[in-house]
């Protein structure tokens, strides 16, 4: 920033030179800002690209759970199919030895 009079050389009073390093301070303040602003930009930039990650580990690996536990849930029904089969067989040719 610069303050300037062409015309003649200034004598600057103390409450304009007070007044300038006021501006000054406010204007470094306002750029440090945007920097940081900048900074949390891309911060949030790349936390939102490591969550999606996280979150697509997650879902793969929850998916990859629950095929498991389905096909053992599969492998424990199919035993139980089978063995009330063989139950319903007994039966079925026990009642028929009966007659």
């Amino acid at each position: 920033m610069i303050a300037h009079q062409y015309d003649r050389t200034r004598i600057w009073k103390s409450g304009e030179i007070e007044l300038m390093m006021q501006l000054a301070t406010q204007v470094a303040i306002a750029i440090q800002h945007s920097e940081l602003y900048k900074q949390l930009q891309t911060l949030n930039t790349e936390l939102e690209h490591r969550i999606q990650q996280r979150t697509q580990e997650f879902v793969f690996n929850v998916k990859r759970r629950v095929g498991i536990v389905s096909r053992h849930i599969g492998i424990v029904k199919g035993r139980t199919g089978i063995a009330e089969y063989c139950r319903s067989l007994i039966r079925y040719k026990s009642n028929q030895m009966l007659y």
